[in-house]
Order: C-alpha cells, then sequence, then structure tokens
C-alpha cells in the first residue's frame, strides 16, 4: 500500500509496512523484521516505548531486503529513499534505524542511505560471501551497495553495532569496525545476542539507552574488532566450505591470539571435531564451555567428543545442563536433543545416541516413526540384534505414519532386519 500524506499524519498500513503515530513525540524508530519473519517484529518489546515507529517487513522474508518490502520500496535502496520521504514528510526530529541480523543489515544500509540520525544493529552481516551462512538464497538478486561505503559517506549517522562473538559475527562487525561514526562491541554469546539480553532483562533498557545515544554497561569481549578481517576471512572461506584440515591452524592461532574468547577455542576444536579427533578436541571444547556456559552452542560438540572416548558421566552431566539451558531459552528441546542424538550417532557414541532416543519418547512423549528408527540404528551399533530387530519390525508396522519424504525408512528397517540376522 502506498504512503499517503495528509497535512503531516503519516499513513502506512500494509502486510509488510506500518506506521504507528505517537502523539508529543517528533522521534522515529524505523523497526527491520529478521530473516524468516514474515510479521512485524519488536512491537511486544516497544510497546510502551513512546515514540512513532514504522514497521518494515522484508518481501519474502530471506532476501535481506534486497527484494524490497511490498507497498514501500522495490529494493535497498528504494527503502531507503521511501525512508527519506517520510522523514521529509514527518519532520521527525530524530530517526533510528533497528534491526538484527537480516533486519541489523537493512538497518545499516538504509539507515546509512537515508541518512538517519542513528544505526542500532545487533549481529548485523555486512556483506555477503558465496557458501557462507546468513546470504540470501541463490537467485535473489543482489544490489550492489558498499555498506562501508554507504556509513563512511553518512557522516552524521552514527552507527552502534553490538554483535556475538562468533567468528562469523565479527567478520562482519570488523568491517565497519573503525570508522568514526561507528562503534562496536562484542558480546559473549551466539548470533541472537537480542535472545540473552531479553533472557537477563536487559534487551529494552539497553536498547532504549543506545536509541537515546546513551550507553549501557555491559561486559564485552576484548577483541581488537577492527585488526580482525584479515585473519578471519581466509579461517571462514576454508571453515564453511568444510576444509576442516586447512582451517585449522587457523584457528589455533586464533585461539591462541585471544585467549578470552570462547569461540576462538570452540572453532578449534569443531575443526578437530569435525576430523574425528576428539581426544584432540575435548581441551579446545571444554575451555570454551568454561569461559560461557550459557552458550548452548557450546554444549553438542563437547558432549559427542567425552561420549566418543567413553567419558559417560561427563557426557551426560553436560546433555542434562544443555537440556535445561535450551529450556530456559524457551527453546525447543525435543528438535535439540534430536540434533544431539544425530551428532552422538556420527561421532560413534552410540550409547548415547541410544539414550537420548529412549529420553525423547518416555520424557518428551516424541513417540515418532524417525525415533524409533533412528533408536533401532543406535541399538544395533552397540550389538542388542534382537531389540533392535524388534523396534525395527515397530517401524516397519507403523510405516504408514511416515511422511512421503521418509517413506525410504521401511525399506531401510527390512534391510537392518536382513543384516541383523544370525548368519549361520
Amino acid at each position: 500500500m502506498l504512503s499517503l500524506f495528509k497535512q503531516r499524519s503519516i499513513v502506512i498500513d500494509g502486510s509488510h509496512a506500518r506506521f504507528e503515530a505517537c502523539q508529543g513525540s517528533r522521534d522515529l524508530l524505523v523497526l527491520f523484521s529478521s530473516r524468516g519473519r514474515q510479521n512485524f517484529e519488536f512491537v511486544k518489546t516497544f510497546a510502551r516505548t513512546k515514540v512513532n515507529k514504522l514497521y518494515l517487513v522484508d518481501r519474502t522474508g530471506e532476501s535481506w531486503y534486497q527484494e524490497g518490502v511490498p507497498g514501500f520500496g522495490d529494493d535497498v535502496q528504494g527503502i531507503a529513499s521511501e525512508l527519506r520521504r517520510v522523514m521529509h514528510q514527518g519532520r521527525f526530529k530524530s530517526v533510528t534505524c533497528f534491526g538484527a541480523s537480516m533486519g541489523a543489515y537493512a538497518a545499516i544500509v538504509v539507515g546509512a542511505l537515508a541518512q538517519v540520525e542513528r544505526v542500532v544493529a545487533f549481529s548485523p552481516q555486512v556483506e555477503f560471501n558465496e557458501g557462507w551462512p546468513l546470504t540470501p538464497p541463490k537467485g535473489v538478486p543482489l544490489s550492489h551497495t558498499d555498506a562501508r561505503g554507504a556509513v563512511k559517506r553518512a557522516k552524521r549517522t552514527h552507527v552502534r553495532i553490538v554483535t556475538s562473538g562468533e567468528p562469523l559475527d565479527v567478520y562482519h562487525a570488523s568491517i565497519l569496525s573503525g570508522l568514526r561514526n561507528v562503534v562496536t562491541e562484542v558480546r559473549h554469546g551466539s548470533h541472537n545476542v537480542l535472545l540473552r539480553l531479553r533472557n537477563h532483562d536487559a534487551l529494552l533498557p539497553t536498547v532504549g539507552a543506545f536509541i537515546k545515544g546513551k550507553d549501557y554497561p555491559a561486559e564485552c569481549l576484548s577483541i581488537e574488532v577492527a585488526s580482525m578481517g584479515g585473519k578471519l576471512k581466509p579461517f571462514l572461506e576454508l571453515f564453511h566450505a568444510g576444509q576442516f584440515k586447512k582451517a585449522l591452524p587457523l584457528a589455533k592461532r586464533l585461539a591462541a591470539m585471544h585467549h578470552d574468547w570462547p569461540h576462538a577455542s570452540f572453532v578449534a576444536g569443531t575443526c578437530y571435531a569435525e576430523m574425528k579427533r576428539y581426544s584432540e578436541a575435548i581441551p579446545y571444547l571444554s575451555r570454551a564451555h568454561a569461559m560461557d556456559n550459557l552458550n548452548n552452542f557450546f554444549y553438542p560438540p563437547l558432549i559427542c567428543a567425552y561420549a566418543s572416548q567413553g567419558v559417560t558421566t561427563k557426557a551426560e552431566e553436560l546433555t542434562a545442563e544443555y537440556v535445561g539451558l535450551t529450556r530456559a531459552n524457551g527453546e525447543d528441546v525435543p528438535a535439540a536433543l534430536d540434533k544431539l542424538a544425530l551428532s552422538a550417532f556420527s561421532a560413534k557414541a552410540y550409547s548415547l545416541a541410544e539414550s537420548i532416543r529412549r529420553d525423547l519418547t518416555v520424557l518428551h512423549g516424541v513417540d515418532t516413526v524417525p525415533n524409533l528408527y533412528q533408536m533401532a540404528r543406535s541399538m544395533a551399533a552397540t550389538g542388542k540384534r534382537a531389540k533392535a530387530t524388534e523396534v525395527f519390525q515397530s517401524v516397519i508396522d507403523r510405516a504408514e505414519e511416515l511422511p512421503r519424504t521418509l517413506a525410504w525408512m521401511k525399506e531401510r528397517a527390512h534391510a537392518h532386519i536382513a543384516d541383523l540376522q544370525p548368519r549361520h
């Protein structure tokens, strides 16, 4: 829906763009929704914030605003152009662009092009690299916006970046770090920095302070972000291409250079784990966990590494911590356990995989055919031939419950039963 302006009042009300006026306020907060969203994000978060609000949603939820916002702009440049028109018509005293991840990319680029007063961006992407995570799908027509150049030219636009300690996020932040109008903080935790702030009741105070151009006290990692780009890019290129053997020396160098950066130790341990060198992975992974035991991404590879080495008690203790943390974060516990069980099986920690599958059924009510199939595989791998045969037969008996994409499990269950029969 096109914007209509009547007597300086702004009307934008569509499925992807909506303006909420606040009587008496001359400030505007522009909120860009994150990846996967097809609804207005942060509505509840800022419900009591007394400013005018403009909510924007990416056309597909996956294009990083390259395909625009229906009714507001056909691409990034179009969104910026329309925002400038809104700013002119509304005569706002200050304008702040806000977003996280994909939304943070839009907040930075659109905010710089429109030359707003302030941008607050959490774990933004700044450039797109083929084959890396957090990149628009193939087929999306990418605009050739030089984010660093746009921010550098927008000298009156103050950009506040709060990023996670994940190497990918640190790399993106490093591209803009060092510019005079950019302030960067690297915080503990995974990519979703906002979730951690929300869990500590610090989300609104932190963002509220940034919107006002103030600081909010926080414990940040002492990483030299501006100098990290040259070291991180070659590592990330190898790591995300699955070339872990070649990535390992770079990862170990990062870990040695930054002793207080848990993710540096984590990626070194991950390289070892991906190479099935679990005994060498444990020191790095356990160091990362010791520095930040609230990061649930650190748990699965460490659990599997311990289990693969027969350190069962430690693996079980960490699994219990992992479940508790996942639940506390409001995340899907059964889905997390399913992934952990698959990782354990891949690490040949078959007893752990079987135990997790049993817990999924008994404790979490996941009585599904795919879970039964994976449980039977774990049983077979540990030599429980009779029990595995029984469970594989249950898979066959309940095969009609399988979705079409998993119908192959029935045939494979028959093959497994044949393989489990005694040889004469």
